[in-house]
């Protein structure tokens, strides 16, 4: 999953975002870390909660049943995307606490 490419993929959204240009993402099946990336900008970028992210990518067909380490990988790695966007500066710092995905919910 290679979190270190997170931070710079959601840099590229902000970048285009604040451009007015259009974005466009894909990975392999274009619901996993597509759906991740996303994710992150959502809840790190636009202040969604990871609820609010989690609903998106349901919308484009991800199921955290069918994808059971997505959810916990975003928790254990949204930190470290953090703190990478506030080093290249696209936010000013990282929340605390942290929103995470509440993985105890089994209504997925």
């Amino acid at each position: 999953k290679e979190p270190e490419k997170y931070p710079a993929a959601v840099k590229a959204i902000a970048d285009s975002v604040k451009a007015s240009r259009a974005v466009q993402i894909h990975c392999a099946a274009g619901t996993h870390r597509t759906g991740g990336v996303v994710a992150a900008y959502q809840i790190l970028i636009d202040g969604k909660t990871p609820e609010q992210a989690l609903a998106h990518m349901r919308r484009f067909n991800f199921s955290p049943s069918d994808n059971t380490a997505l959810l916990p990988f975003l928790n254990q790695h949204m930190r470290y995307i953090a703190e990478e966007l506030v080093k290249s500066g696209v936010i000013d710092k990282v929340t605390d606490p942290l929103p995470q995905f509440d993985l105890g919910k089994r209504s997925f």
